[in-house]
């Protein structure tokens, strides 16, 4: 039921992106306009020839009938032009299906941009929100399994989340903690204080929550 498997060097992530087919694509139409159907089978060709922003049009249009198989190759697309925020809303939608096999590729690229949208966050202000997103990602990854046990990629994609997200949480303890050294260098003992406290209530959160 899928089509070729592609592999993107977009991330570190074991993938199986790739679009999905299904047996409304065997049904023909004998109108000129466009319909759900005609519309997956030209975003397919796209998609086959790398034209992934048209591919992505085509299956927009696809999702109006078919939201589960057409939101799942939205999401392909998306991620492939490096728009992961709108891969992972495509996932999420596809998850609305009831074929199996779909949700648990669906859940496995959802958690795949999710960690993909943690390159896109690299600011300091930004951790909080990486962190979040390389948690969720650790949840779709896991339901991926719940589905399918035998799912190696999703069982390695687990662990690279994890410590990923121990990698971030560790990464925002030290900056608390920096800036509290900055700050008592420059003699704001109150406010240096605060980050100090900052920095011990992160590490022990990673010691008791996140790495226990």
């Amino acid at each position: 039921m899928n089509a070729h498997k592609h592999r993107s060097g977009r991330t570190k992530t074991s993938a199986y992106l790739c679009v999905y087919l299904c047996v409304l694509l065997a049904a023909s139409t004998a109108h000129s306009e466009e319909t759900p159907r005609s519309a997956m089978r030209k975003g397919l060709k796209a998609y086959a020839a790398g034209d992934y922003t048209n591919a992505a049009a085509y299956f927009e249009k696809t999702a109006l009938e078919f939201p589960d198989i057409g939101s799942y190759n939205l999401g392909v697309a998306n991620y492939l032009m490096g728009d992961f925020e709108k891969a992972e809303d495509c996932f999420k939608e596809a998850l609305r299906s009831t074929d199996l096999q779909l949700q648990s590729q669906a859940y496995f690229n959802r958690g795949n941009a999710l960690l993909a949208r943690t390159t896109t966050l690299p600011g300091k202000e930004q951790i909080g929100m990486a962190i979040e997103c390389a948690f969720q990602a650790m949840d779709m990854y896991e339901k991926a399994i719940m589905l399918n046990p035998d799912d190696l990629a999703a069982k390695q994609n687990f662990e690279r989340a994890q410590t990923l997200r121990l990698n971030l949480e560790f990464k925002l303890g030290k900056r608390y903690f920096d800036e509290a050294e900055t700050l008592l260098s420059q003699f704001k003992a109150k406010d240096a204080r605060a980050r100090y406290r900052q920095a011990r209530q992160q590490f022990e959160h990673i010691l008791s929550d996140v790495d226990p």
